[in-house]
């Protein structure tokens, strides 16, 4: 069992667009609301009100910042997607112990960055909102509140599903805060159960985005769709020339193909491409450009094919990338 309130401070760490909201929910309450992010996830929330902005999250760094803004009573800390490892002697130091974490995955499930794009890939249809103590492990700690749902049918690209989650988050983390500022509240702490746990990396597309044409059709839309808007796209060569597909689907109506003809272009009315797949599929893409966006459709010739050496599907699934507070970095 879990203790959490009335809380007086509420310090958030990482970035999200409701983080004006929690903050109204504590301003509204009396309740001190302080927001802690990187460089890299301020640059990608422009008009993000953030009072620390910091690469290094310690007690060196942020610890006289942090003392002069806080209140007297009870401090209680979010983390919605941040960027710093924090170990035990920084929950202790800067936020007097207890940090949640939130994650959209059903943990012990999907531990790990990169979750949407590795759930669209296996067409996992549950949602999941978690708040779970943050340990020295990487999503490990005990779960304390969680909320399933079912994702409507009409979403399906990353950016559909972040979209859908992030107003279900930003509703859920703000009855949460008005619980725990208006009154002491108990949570039940699960552990994680770590025998059935699963986790995968994150992704970064033009690393890891290179379409192998020997998967199964079903999987190539999949990996093509898990890639899509907002992340720069699945690609592959054409004419030794990187081509990126978008809003791709799977297309059963032509005469079937052997599996020598995948990735031939069988049609283009310069509104799609018809590409060959295997057996009864082909893959209809109204999207395929270059890696700065100039359409390719009008220079794609019927009979030219879509190809990825198997020496760059190699590099793309060996190659281990990380995102720090400063960006990317490609591990070692």
């Amino acid at each position: 069992m879990v203790s959490i309130g009335p809380i007086r401070n509420l310090i958030l760490l990482g970035a999200s667009d409701f983080f004006p909201d929690i903050k109204a929910v504590c301003e509204a309450n009396g309740a001190r609301c302080i927001v802690i992010t990187s460089p890299d996830q301020q640059r990608a929330i422009p008009g993000l009100q953030a009072d620390i902005v910091t690469e290094e999250l310690s007690a060196a760094e942020c610890g006289d910042k942090l003392n002069r803004m806080l209140i007297k009573g009870e401090v209680l800390t979010l983390s919605f997607g941040a960027r710093w490892v924090i170990k035990r002697n920084i929950r202790e130091a800067l936020f007097r112990g207890l940090v949640l974490n939130s994650h959209g995955t059903r943990l012990p499930n999907d531990r790990g960055g990169g979750a949407f794009s590795w759930r669209i890939m296996r067409g996992d249809r549950i949602g999941t909102l978690v708040l779970h103590q943050m340990d020295d492990g990487v999503d490990t700690g005990p779960v304390l509140v969680s909320e399933e749902y079912i994702i409507p049918r009409h979403v399906q690209t990353p950016a559909e599903h972040i979209d859908y989650y992030f107003r279900k988050l930003g509703v859920f983390a703000c009855e949460f805060v008005k619980k725990v500022i208006s009154s002491r509240c108990d949570f039940e702490s699960a552990p994680q159960l770590n025998f059935s746990s699963t986790y995968y990396p994150r992704i970064h597309t033009p690393t890891h985005g290179w379409i192998d044409w020997s998967w199964p059709a079903t999987d190539i839309e999949k990996f093509v769709l898990a890639l899509d808007d907002p992340y720069p796209g699945a690609r592959t060569l054409w004419r030794n020339e990187a081509v990126i597909l978008r809003n791709c689907q799977l297309h059963v109506g032509e005469i079937g193909h052997h599996p020598f003809q995948k990735g031939l272009i069988i049609r283009n009315n310069q509104k799609w491409l018809t590409i060959a797949m295997e057996r009864e599929y082909c893959l209809l893409a109204s999207v395929a450009c270059d890696e700065n966006g100039r359409d390719l459709m009008p220079r794609i010739k019927e009979g030219d094919r879509f190809f990825t050496p198997q020496s760059m599907v190699e590099a793309a699934m060996t190659a281990r990338v990380r995102f720090t507070p400063g960006g990317l970095k490609t591990s070692d």
